[in-house]
């Protein structure tokens, strides 16, 4: 898949996929991830994705430039596992999104795919506190920042007084906050 051109192409290889995305020097690893999410499905959440440059992870903020990547660098696209959770469930959502025809359920479909993802990292982290009676913090506190994220973005999808975008924006807020409330039980 190729992109218009900018300053320079950079090849990026996502498991058998390889992807060339025109770039600059000023653009940051979120923004060459938001890209990516466009091309692959895959979410752009900093939780899911890792980018990785001559076997180092890059930080989102990090400029292409601060990594000295220049013309034809080669770089690869990791997924979390909640990452990989996330895209096995994006075509269930993409399928609700495209009958529903509304931005505001596509985007509240993809919020559900992503909480679906983190929930079955709580639920592992749960069981796991159960059997080895040692609470995770590391991975309970991470689950409950990306389901913070996800609060966000839930609260900016505008329901424009549909009843519909409304009641499943309320649904995975609720949804959301139940998650929250298990993970602060075990702690």
């Amino acid at each position: 898949m190729k992109m218009a051109t900018d300053d320079f192409d950079v090849s990026i290889r996502f498991g058998r996929e390889s992807f060339t995305i025109a770039c600059h020097s000023a653009l940051t690893f979120y923004d060459i991830k938001q890209r990516l999410a466009e091309c692959t499905g895959a979410p752009a959440d900093p939780g899911f994705m890792h980018l990785t440059y001559k076997g180092k992870n890059q930080p989102n903020s990090a400029t292409l430039s601060d990594a000295g990547i220049t013309k034809k660098a080669k770089m690869m696209l990791r997924l979390t596992k909640l990452g990989a959770q996330a895209l096995q469930a994006a075509p269930a959502a993409a399928a609700a999104a495209a009958a529903s025809n509304s931005p505001a359920l596509s985007a509240l479909a993809k919020e559900a795919a992503a909480i679906s993802a983190i929930e079955t990292s709580v639920r592992a982290t749960t069981m796991r506190n159960e059997l080895i009676a040692v609470v995770d913090v590391k991975a309970t506190t991470r689950d409950k920042e990306l389901l913070t994220q996800a609060l966000l973005r839930l609260d900016a999808v505008e329901a424009n007084g549909v009843a519909e975008v409304r009641a499943a924006r309320k649904k995975q807020v609720a949804r959301a906050l139940a998650l929250i409330a298990e993970l602060e039980s075990l702690q």
